[in-house]
């Protein structure tokens, strides 16, 4: 076997979390109640999902470091695709608690 194009994750127990998050639909769910204003890459429902791995991830952080909490973390899989840590900024995840 080759195992040279295997990428390896350690998600910890935010896989858990995140996969509890997408079984129950609460990303579709705050999306179809909060729907979005204005065109930004963060809907309101991937925000809350980002501060809730913050904030179950024992390290907490204010607002303002979350994209610096997610810059190691697998976004894509945790989330959803195409979201990248500076898309998590303050303002996006303020404005969602708006």
């Amino acid at each position: 076997m080759n195992f040279d194009n295997v990428d390896v994750y350690d998600y910890g127990h935010l896989g858990l979390i995140a996969g509890f998050i997408k079984q129950v639909g609460l990303i579709d769910y705050i999306d179809h109640v909060i729907p979005k204003t204005k065109p930004c890459h963060v809907s309101h429902g991937q925000a809350v999902a980002a501060m809730l791995l913050n904030a179950l991830g024992f390290h907490s952080q204010a607002l303002y470091l979350v994209p610096e909490y997610f810059s190691d973390k697998p976004i894509d899989l945790l989330i959803s695709p195409g979201i990248y840590s500076e898309h998590l900024n303050d303002d996006v995840l303020g404005r969602t608690l708006d």
